[in-house]
């Protein structure tokens, strides 16, 4: 898996997704693009579940993870510039994501994915699931930013 630094055995999929979802949730919060301070974003809508844990709810047209590729919806925050932010609240998320435009900021996301193939011996461990952590550095600012940063070049 592109991105993959740590993998450990889990039971299953929903010790990383364990509760109910809702996008209508009250603890619903976004750090797209920023605030109108001239601090910018990765293009990430988070959302906090009730037990603390952030996951990914939506990734934005033409921001910096979608031009990435490598964040998925669902995935889990679990730090931001090697600091561990599980369990923090969205707020103190927001002022370690935001920044200035062209800055960047490395996330440490997890995902449950199934145990592809056995390197030693070749076999399928199908059914299996892992935990995977991987680090993204993504740059901050708004689709906007990046359209102009894009013209630019040409």
């Amino acid at each position: 898996m592109r991105g993959a630094r740590d993998l450990h055995r889990a039971p299953s999929r929903e010790d990383l997704y364990s509760s109910q979802r809702s996008i209508d949730s009250v603890a619903s919060r976004s750090l797209l693009t920023g605030n109108g301070t001239g601090m910018s974003g990765v293009g990430i809508f988070f959302q906090q579940e009730a037990d603390g844990k952030v996951y990914v709810r939506t990734i934005v047209s033409g921001g910096s993870a979608e031009r990435d590729g490598r964040v998925r919806v669902g995935d889990v925050m679990c730090g931001v510039d090697g600091r561990d932010v599980i369990g923090e609240p969205v707020s103190v998320l927001r002022s370690l994501l935001l920044g200035h435009e062209g800055s960047t900021v490395v996330l440490t996301f997890a995902r449950a994915v199934e145990a592809g193939m056995d390197s030693e011996t070749s076999d399928m461990n199908s059914g299996n699931t892992v935990i995977a952590k991987f680090d993204v550095e993504l740059v901050r600012g708004s689709p906007e930013y990046f359209n102009k940063m894009d013209s630019a070049r040409k």
